[in-house]
């Protein structure tokens, strides 16, 4: 190979590189609503876990719910009036994620449970805040 050969082949390269740290630089995090929906599909796919056993599923799907806890669009949305169903929330996610490792049914149903219960009186205080109540 010829030194032009491998200039062209080196330039290639570094652009390449240069692009996909451009790509990665541009990238937003998903807005709110998008977080929220994710949350939705990952919190139907752990009931699902549940209920089938499958304690592979309830392990990755919790797990990517706890990511999704660390999301910058997820933590935009904590206030100090959220932060306790939050921290609720992340708690039930350790016991799903304990559970699943332990192959626990009866604690999974708990958690699975109370990571719901959460959601649902978060979203209450969201909602009435937005109404001015």
């Amino acid at each position: 190979m010829d030194k032009a050969s491998i200039r062209h082949r080196s330039l290639g390269c570094v652009l390449l590189v240069v692009l996909l740290g451009m790509q990665a630089a541009s990238a937003q995090p998903p807005p709110a609503k998008e977080v929220m929906r994710q949350k939705l599909a990952h919190a139907q796919a752990v009931l699902g876990a549940v209920v089938t056993s499958d304690w592979t599923a309830l392990g990755r799907e919790s797990r990517a719910l706890m990511a999704l806890t660390k999301d910058p669009a997820w933590v935009a949305l904590v206030t100090p009036d959220t932060r306790h169903r939050t921290d609720s929330f992340v708690l039930a996610l350790q016991d799903l994620i304990s559970s699943a490792d332990r192959r626990n049914l009866d604690d999974a149903v708990m958690a699975e449970v109370s990571m719901n219960l959460q959601c649902v009186r978060c979203h209450q205080l969201m909602a009435r805040q937005k109404r001015g109540q």
